[in-house]
């Protein structure tokens, strides 16, 4: 492809966090090679959790805010902006590729609008890994457990994974990217048939963005965060995102 943004917006326990590293690690070989860019985070490197933080209402809460309350600062979510607009304003034809499984959150037109303005008015295709509903939501309370957030009994919360949690609530996931992206534009990969066939989500991802997956690197080392548990930051590893944050703001 020519051009444009990829945003890959998870779901959340599909081989995500394993695909954002190896983006990062591939950022100046292989995909420099075939005209991509993945831009660099401002919570963490390696994905855009700035984009979420930026689209989902303030009034709604997930890991990554209750976590990271600087994330709410006036100061904060205006740097934020600049930097993802400046990314994809810049003018040439690279591709540019966005991650993060909390896009998957987003439910509220008003949240896929302020997502769409973010990318500005190129051409925006949307991946969406899917995966069995019972199996994700026993590997999510999983990570929840992991990363020391407790389950809830409110239906709105991100930590309500009875069977009816909106979290598994495919159709309103997809028609809400469908209608702000296009229904086109809107590519679903089934995760339990990918893992099945290739072992790793990687290989029909770099399809997806254009990349042989004949010339992929050796793939092996690329399966992090099979527990949840990476994603529970040390106190040390919390202060100094939290002192970052703070000093992107000021």
């Amino acid at each position: 492809m020519t051009g444009g943004i990829v945003l890959h917006v998870g779901t959340h326990k599909t081989g995500t966090t394993s695909l954002q590293q190896f983006l990062a690690d591939q950022n100046a070989g292989l995909l420099a090679d075939a005209g991509i860019t993945y831009p660099p985070g401002l919570v963490i490197p390696n994905s855009h959790a700035e984009l979420p933080l930026l689209a989902i209402r303030p009034e709604r809460f997930w890991p990554a805010r209750l976590r990271l309350p600087e994330t709410q600062e006036p100061a904060w979510l205006s740097h934020a902006e600049a930097h993802v607009r400046d990314y994809v304003s810049r003018p040439g034809p690279e591709v540019l590729v966005f991650s993060h499984e909390d896009l998957s959150y987003l439910r509220f037109d008003d949240e896929l609008e302020r997502l769409r303005d973010l990318l500005g008015n190129g051409p925006v295709r949307v991946i969406v890994f899917l995966r069995d509903k019972a199996a994700f939501l026993r590997s999510y309370r999983r990570q929840l457990e992991a990363t020391g957030f407790p389950l809830s009994t409110d239906p709105s919360s991100f930590a309500y994974v009875e069977d009816d949690s909106w979290l598994v609530d495919h159709d309103a996931l997809l028609a809400g990217y469908r209608r702000w992206f296009g229904r086109q534009h809107v590519d679903v990969i089934d995760y339990d048939a990918t893992m099945a066939a290739d072992g790793s989500v990687i290989p029909a991802f770099a399809e997806q963005i254009g990349i042989d997956r004949a010339n992929l690197p050796n793939i092996d080392q690329y399966f992090v965060n099979q527990t949840g548990s990476q994603l529970r930051l040390t106190p040390e590893q919390l202060a100094a995102t939290r002192r970052r944050l703070k000093e992107q703001a000021s």
